[in-house]
């Protein structure tokens, strides 16, 4: 007997739908990894959303466990994909869940915290980044004596 998430009742194609994700989400990492940025995000925002297809689809046939894994993995994705807001927004969704069980409510509202965190840490980096390319307000300096040309 194989342990793990049950997948009884999901259609081949959905189970297809999983292994392409998964293999998109490894060259992601991969194409991450050897410095290919872009097109990795681009790649984990693709993950993110099929995660999020995916828990729909679990939810509408009843595999309330796996919607969640694909939930909270949507959530995860997101947030690699720098969508700290989508992440976020996720999270929030499965807290309002009534069905989602006291562990996975302490997993996401710890996971949720993180994701505030970075995101504080975002918007402090970001108002640096922008305090250093300001122009002064000052006006430039002038040299003591006049400089003659010719």
């Amino acid at each position: 007997m194989k342990a793990g998430i049950s997948r009884v009742g999901m259609e081949p194609e959905w189970i297809a739908k999983e292994t392409e994700k998964s293999n998109m989400l490894i060259r992601a990492w991969m194409l991450q990894e050897q410095g290919d940025v872009d097109t990795a995000l681009n790649l984990y925002v693709q993950v993110a959303e099929m995660e999020e297809e995916l828990a729909d689809y679990c939810l509408h046939i009843g595999l309330q466990e796996k919607a969640w894994h694909h939930q909270y993995a949507a959530a995860s994705t997101w947030a690699t994909a720098g969508e700290l807001h989508r992440a976020l927004q996720q999270c929030e969704r499965m807290l309002n869940d009534t069905t989602l069980s006291s562990a996975m409510q302490k997993v996401v509202r710890e996971y949720s915290d993180k994701l505030r965190d970075q995101r504080r840490q975002w918007v402090a980096f970001w108002r640096q980044l922008q305090n250093a390319q300001e122009p002064s307000d000052a006006e430039p300096t002038r040299p003591e004596k006049a400089l003659s040309v010719g």
